[in-house]
Protein backbone atom coordinates (compact mmCIF):
# COMPACT_ATOMS: atom_id res chain seq x y z
CA UNK A 1 0.00 0.00 0.00
CA UNK A 2 2.25 2.69 1.02
CA UNK A 3 1.59 6.33 1.14
CA UNK A 4 -1.09 7.77 2.68
CA UNK A 5 -4.39 5.65 4.07
CA UNK A 6 -7.45 6.50 5.80
CA UNK A 7 -7.87 3.77 8.91
CA UNK A 8 -11.55 2.65 10.58
CA UNK A 9 -11.71 1.22 14.00
CA UNK A 10 -11.65 -2.38 13.08
CA UNK A 11 -8.31 -2.39 11.55
CA UNK A 12 -7.12 -0.35 14.69
CA UNK A 13 -7.99 -2.79 16.84
CA UNK A 14 -7.26 -6.11 14.84
CA UNK A 15 -2.96 -4.68 14.83
CA UNK A 16 -3.93 -3.72 18.87
CA UNK A 17 -4.19 -7.55 19.42
CA UNK A 18 -1.17 -8.71 17.35
CA UNK A 19 2.31 -8.80 18.51
CA UNK A 20 4.23 -6.60 16.29
CA UNK A 21 1.23 -5.12 14.48
CA UNK A 22 1.21 -1.62 14.85
CA UNK A 23 5.37 -1.71 13.58
CA UNK A 24 3.87 -3.60 10.48
CA UNK A 25 1.41 -1.11 9.79
CA UNK A 26 4.47 1.27 9.98
CA UNK A 27 5.95 -1.00 7.35
CA UNK A 28 3.09 -0.63 4.93
CA UNK A 29 1.62 3.16 4.85
CA UNK A 30 3.99 6.52 5.48
CA UNK A 31 1.00 8.20 7.28
CA UNK A 32 -2.57 6.76 9.00
CA UNK A 33 -5.40 9.25 9.19
CA UNK A 34 -7.49 8.39 11.71
CA UNK A 35 -10.90 10.32 11.55
CA UNK A 36 -12.09 11.69 15.06
CA UNK A 37 -14.78 9.33 15.61
CA UNK A 38 -12.58 6.56 15.46
CA UNK A 39 -10.20 7.77 17.48
CA UNK A 40 -13.09 7.88 20.06
CA UNK A 41 -14.45 4.36 19.51
CA UNK A 42 -10.26 3.16 19.48
CA UNK A 43 -9.66 4.45 22.45
CA UNK A 44 -12.93 4.09 24.39
CA UNK A 45 -11.65 1.73 27.37
CA UNK A 46 -9.30 4.87 28.00
CA UNK A 47 -9.79 7.63 30.09
CA UNK A 48 -8.22 9.70 27.56
CA UNK A 49 -9.10 8.41 24.07
CA UNK A 50 -6.62 11.47 22.63
CA UNK A 51 -3.84 8.85 23.94
CA UNK A 52 -4.43 5.68 22.19
CA UNK A 53 -2.29 6.71 19.43
CA UNK A 54 0.59 7.30 22.29
CA UNK A 55 -0.09 4.55 24.26
CA UNK A 56 -0.13 2.12 20.99
CA UNK A 57 3.75 4.30 19.39
CA UNK A 58 1.96 5.23 16.43
CA UNK A 59 1.10 9.00 17.67
CA UNK A 60 4.31 10.16 14.65
CA UNK A 61 2.23 7.56 12.39
CA UNK A 62 -1.21 8.53 12.51
CA UNK A 63 -2.76 12.69 11.84
CA UNK A 64 -6.46 13.06 13.95
CA UNK A 65 -8.59 14.30 11.52
CA UNK A 66 -11.48 16.72 12.70
CA UNK A 67 -14.94 18.18 11.02
CA UNK A 68 -14.98 15.57 8.55
CA UNK A 69 -18.64 15.94 6.54
CA UNK A 70 -20.18 12.62 6.53
CA UNK A 71 -23.34 13.77 4.28
CA UNK A 72 -22.44 12.18 1.17
CA UNK A 73 -21.58 9.03 2.11
CA UNK A 74 -24.85 9.18 4.86
CA UNK A 75 -27.07 9.35 1.53
CA UNK A 76 -25.86 6.65 -0.09
CA UNK A 77 -27.48 3.60 -0.49
CA UNK A 78 -26.24 0.91 2.69
CA UNK A 79 -24.77 3.64 4.57
CA UNK A 80 -27.68 3.33 7.33
CA UNK A 81 -26.15 0.67 9.47
CA UNK A 82 -22.80 2.23 9.54
CA UNK A 83 -21.13 3.62 12.90
CA UNK A 84 -19.87 7.32 12.63
CA UNK A 85 -16.71 6.05 12.56
CA UNK A 86 -17.12 4.34 9.65
CA UNK A 87 -18.82 7.36 7.80
CA UNK A 88 -15.95 9.23 8.67
CA UNK A 89 -13.50 7.03 7.50
CA UNK A 90 -15.30 6.47 3.99
CA UNK A 91 -16.03 10.31 3.73
CA UNK A 92 -12.09 11.20 4.51
CA UNK A 93 -11.15 8.67 1.82
CA UNK A 94 -13.74 9.57 -0.77
CA UNK A 95 -12.85 13.72 0.03
CA UNK A 96 -8.78 12.85 -0.20
CA UNK A 97 -8.84 10.26 -2.31
CA UNK A 98 -7.19 7.47 -0.84
CA UNK A 99 -7.66 4.10 0.58
CA UNK A 100 -8.89 2.88 3.68
CA UNK A 101 -8.62 0.38 5.99
CA UNK A 102 -11.56 -1.54 6.20
CA UNK A 103 -12.79 -4.74 7.87
CA UNK A 104 -16.96 -3.97 8.25
CA UNK A 105 -18.77 -6.29 5.25
CA UNK A 106 -21.34 -3.34 5.35
CA UNK A 107 -18.22 -0.31 4.98
CA UNK A 108 -16.82 -2.55 2.31
CA UNK A 109 -20.31 -2.22 0.22
CA UNK A 110 -20.53 0.74 0.47
CA UNK A 111 -16.64 1.63 0.18
CA UNK A 112 -16.99 -0.44 -3.09
CA UNK A 113 -20.42 1.03 -4.45
CA UNK A 114 -18.46 4.96 -3.48
CA UNK A 115 -15.54 3.42 -5.72
CA UNK A 116 -13.11 4.05 -2.98
CA UNK A 117 -9.80 1.20 -2.81
CA UNK A 118 -10.08 -0.26 0.54
CA UNK A 119 -8.42 -3.46 2.15
CA UNK A 120 -8.72 -4.95 5.64
CA UNK A 121 -5.22 -6.03 7.68
CA UNK A 122 -5.52 -9.76 6.30
CA UNK A 123 -5.29 -8.19 2.81
CA UNK A 124 -2.68 -6.01 4.00
CA UNK A 125 -0.71 -9.05 4.77
CA UNK A 126 -1.19 -10.85 1.82
CA UNK A 127 0.30 -7.03 0.26
CA UNK A 128 3.27 -7.10 2.63
CA UNK A 129 4.17 -10.53 1.42
CA UNK A 130 3.99 -10.50 -1.82
CA UNK A 131 5.79 -7.49 -2.45
CA UNK A 132 8.45 -8.73 -0.09
CA UNK A 133 7.72 -6.32 2.66
CA UNK A 134 7.37 -9.48 5.11
CA UNK A 135 8.56 -12.99 4.53
CA UNK A 136 6.06 -15.98 3.88
CA UNK A 137 6.77 -16.61 7.75
CA UNK A 138 6.13 -13.11 9.15
CA UNK A 139 2.57 -12.92 7.05
CA UNK A 140 2.09 -16.53 8.46
CA UNK A 141 2.49 -15.65 11.80
CA UNK A 142 0.53 -12.50 11.50
CA UNK A 143 -2.28 -13.69 9.78
CA UNK A 144 -2.20 -16.94 12.30
CA UNK A 145 -2.37 -14.25 15.75
CA UNK A 146 -5.31 -12.54 13.25
CA UNK A 147 -7.27 -15.85 13.83
CA UNK A 148 -6.34 -16.51 16.90
CA UNK A 149 -7.64 -12.97 18.45
CA UNK A 150 -10.52 -14.21 16.05
CA UNK A 151 -9.92 -10.71 13.59
CA UNK A 152 -10.34 -13.17 10.81
CA UNK A 153 -11.59 -16.69 10.31
CA UNK A 154 -10.15 -19.56 9.30
CA UNK A 155 -11.53 -19.79 5.82
CA UNK A 156 -10.28 -16.21 4.78
CA UNK A 157 -6.89 -16.75 6.66
CA UNK A 158 -6.37 -20.05 4.16
CA UNK A 159 -7.70 -17.90 1.43
CA UNK A 160 -4.80 -15.33 1.85
CA UNK A 161 -2.49 -17.97 2.90
CA UNK A 162 -3.66 -20.04 -0.62
CA UNK A 163 -2.37 -16.54 -2.31
CA UNK A 164 0.57 -15.88 -0.62
CA UNK A 165 4.09 -16.40 -2.76
CA UNK A 166 6.14 -19.46 -1.73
Amino acid sequence: MGGIVVSDTGPLISLEKVAGGFPFLRLMADRVLVPEAVLQEAGAKLPNPESYLADHGIADLAEIVRGIDVARIASMPGSRPLHRGELEALALAMDRGIPVLLEDGDARKVAKAAGLKFVGIGGLVLAAARRSVVGRGEALRLLDALLTANRLTRRLRDALVAEMPE
